[in-house]
């Protein structure tokens, strides 16, 4: 038997988009899981990391842990793994049943087994009679993460997202009550994906202003994604760069990056907003109706916010990030991890990296006298977004060694 899943999620390493679907429901496939709060006082705290912009839970499987993104764009109440080798040592209860997955990006579909039967513990939550879902571990979207959770716990808890402290917090929705001063954000849900929508108002630089409704998506590292097909309003700014935007699932996300006037949500105002526009083939990920765009982790991270599924709502609290600047990549180039370092994957014409003469294919090994790997690479992402600030690079080109000074540089 197989059945097809849409799922998105994009890792960015000069910036970020990605969205989460389902095409089929699945409730018949991925049977939902068996809950069991081991907590004397009922609560469930954990803790997590905030990595490119994705948080980042553990969870447990028997003696083994795993680090997985929480993502409102998981819409099964399945867990999704990179099939490791640790993911092999676990004997999983494998059947005969394979899905397509399917995401952004214009590659194909990717075949995934299903392990059904499972137990899952995240912190002092243990999810009995759980389905894995496991595929195989995709280029640059596999380096800190193994895999993603989200309906499971989403659509069982009220979870509320303490950025300031790095905590997580699951609430039982019969007893939970909204914090004093929290702004409540209406969630909508169409159809059969179970994955949350806002309202939310747009203004471009010139001035425009709409109304626009928007997937809600936690598992998406970028601040604003735009489906300009949908929204006969605007165009897109002059004052844009082609890039490649993201990669997701199914490949590299293409499309523009540039600066919107604001967007509105919930009654907070924020100015000079990053924004990217994929071009049309990568607007609705294997045919999702994804409105018209998706609002992403660098919109989200700025406020503790609280998932309220059964009450169909969001709870905003401006957090101690609030007010931080919307930036981009400076340097102009994208990174890939290979075994020699970073990998240029695409290089912006104009950019800085460019006109310091480097070049798709090189592998840059160093920067700033530091060696440049998969383990450091976006703490190096965050330094290419320092207005003005001059960085070395050393990188090999068909094994010869090339090095460079350039100097980061506001494009958007």
């Amino acid at each position: 038997m197989r059945t097809r899943i849409i799922l998105t999620l994009a890792l960015i390493l000069t910036g970020a988009i990605g969205q989460t679907s389902a095409q089929h429901h699945g409730r018949g496939i991925f049977a939902e899981p068996e809950l069991e709060v081991r907590s004397d006082s009922g609560a469930i705290t954990i803790p997590f990391e905030l990595i490119n912009n994705h948080l980042i839970i553990p969870i447990s499987l028997g003696e083994a842990t795993f680090d997985v993104i929480l993502d409102t764009g998981m819409p099964i109440s399945a867990v999704m793994l990179y099939g490791t080798d640790r993911v092999d040592e676990l004997d999983l209860n494998f059947g005969s049943m394979q899905v397509g997955v399917a995401g952004a990006g214009g590659g194909d579909p990717i075949s995934a087994r299903l392990a059904q039967g499972e137990t899952v513990d995240v912190g002092a939550l243990r999810m009995k009679n759980t389905t894995l879902l496991v595929m195989p571990p995709l280029p640059g979207m596999s380096l800190y993460h193994d895999g993603i959770i989200g309906a499971a716990l989403f659509e069982n808890f009220v979870v509320g997202i303490d950025y300031d402290e790095r905590k997580l917090h699951l609430h039982d929705p019969a007893t939970y009550t909204a914090a004093e001063g929290a702004v409540e954000v209406p969630l909508s849900f169409h159809g059969p994906r179970r994955v949350p929508y806002a309202d939310l108002k747009v203004t471009m630089a010139s001035g425009q202003a709409a109304d626009l409704q928007v997937v809600v998506d936690l598992g998406a590292s970028h601040t604003l994604s735009l489906n300009m097909d949908t929204i006969e309003q605007f165009a897109i700014p002059a004052s844009t760069i082609s890039s490649t935007i993201g990669r997701g699932v199914s490949g590299p996300v293409l499309g523009r990056v540039g600066r919107i006037g604001g967007l509105e949500l919930g009654g907070f105002a924020f100015s000079d907003v990053v924004a990217t526009f994929p071009i049309s083939a990568h607007q609705h990920p294997g045919d999702m109706d994804s409105k018209n765009g998706n609002l992403g982790s660098g919109i989200l991270k700025r406020f503790n916010v609280t998932f309220d599924y059964a009450s169909k709502r969001m709870l905003l609290e401006p957090n101690n990030a609030f007010e931080a600047p919307f930036e981009w990549d400076m340097s102009g180039m994208r990174l890939e991890p290979v075994e020699a370092g970073l990998r240029i994957d695409d290089l912006v014409a104009g950019s800085p990296a460019a006109d310091a003469g480097l070049a798709v294919d090189d592998v840059v090994t160093h920067v700033d006298g530091e060696p440049a790997s998969a383990r450091n690479m976006f703490e190096l992402r965050n330094r290419m977004q320092r207005d003005g600030t001059e960085i070395k690079i050393r990188a090999t080109r068909e094994g010869r060694s090339v090095e460079v000074k350039l100097t980061l540089r506001r494009m958007v």
